[in-house]
């Protein structure tokens, strides 16, 4: 059921989604499995939000890859004295500062 529910990604349009999710959500009532009926509960109320997903295409991969790399640049250094060395530390690694200018 959890897989069959991953094809609400594949659709094209916010009607088939909402289609294909009513129907998903009353096999997994109708079915005897309490933690996929709990499950489908929780996702009945983010409905909406999972919808929303289809028609606007967002996702929040940027934020979570810069937010990697700045866990990342904290592990390497060992911790920074002050919040403007790892400012500055953020901003040359991952804005792709060349160290030497070419003026």
């Amino acid at each position: 059921m959890r897989e069959n529910f991953m094809e609400i990604f594949e659709k094209q349009t916010t009607e088939e989604a909402s289609l294909f999710f009513d129907s998903w959500y009353e096999n997994v009532v109708k079915s005897n499995i309490a933690p996929m009926k709990k499950a489908a509960k929780t996702l009945k109320h983010y409905k909406q939000g999972i919808i929303n997903i289809i028609k606007y295409d967002l996702n929040n991969a940027r934020a979570e890859r810069f937010n990697g790399a700045i866990q990342k640049l904290n592990r390497v250094a060992q911790g920074y004295r002050n919040f403007d060395n790892l400012r500055i530390a953020i901003l040359f690694f991952n804005g792709k500062l060349n160290l030497f200018s070419h003026y």
